[in-house]
């Protein structure tokens, strides 16, 4: 009798060992990823525009957002150039692509206010101040270009 109670306590506990190992030996192609794959590197001809962000850190935006921000980049260059029409225009499709581009707002006011047209100057200065608030930097820029526009406002007849 205590042969066969020793016998059957050790098939149970292989029996047991088999069980619970199989239970446990799930292929590993069946199992979720531990983590989520890297996104693919960004193609090297669609760098992120740092000009318009000196104060952020450098992260690839999406497509449109690099293509508006390029357009204000480029608007930037002619309002220096006194080509506020071209500007103007630029500015709109950088809008059209992302209207979260919140700098070209300020752009705007710009272009506005070298075209003479302070009125809708201060409507893109109040956009600008309301989209940049956050951002000190920018703050006070817009700040001094509201400034700006209300003296040329004051010597308006």
């Amino acid at each position: 009798m205590w042969t066969n109670s020793s016998r059957f306590k050790r098939w149970l506990a292989l029996g047991l060992l088999l069980g619970c190992a199989g239970c446990a030996s799930t292929p590993t192609a069946s199992l979720p990823p531990s983590r989520p794959p890297a996104p693919a590197p960004a193609p090297a001809s669609e760098a992120p525009v740092a000009s318009l962000y000196p104060t952020e850190s450098i992260r690839t935006p999406p497509a449109r957002a690099q293509a508006s921000l390029r357009l204000t980049e480029q608007a930037r260059e002619l309002i220096a150039a006194g080509k506020a029409d071209e500007a103007i225009r630029t500015l709109e499709k950088a809008l059209n692509l992302d209207p979260q581009n919140s700098r070209s707002y300020y752009f705007l006011a710009e272009a506005w206010l070298l075209k003479g047209d302070k009125t809708r100057a201060a409507q893109f200065n109040r956009l600008a101040e309301s989209h940049l608030r956050n951002d000190r930097a920018w703050a006070s820029k817009v700040s001094a270009q509201k400034q700006r526009i209300k003296k040329n406002l004051a010597r308006t007849p």
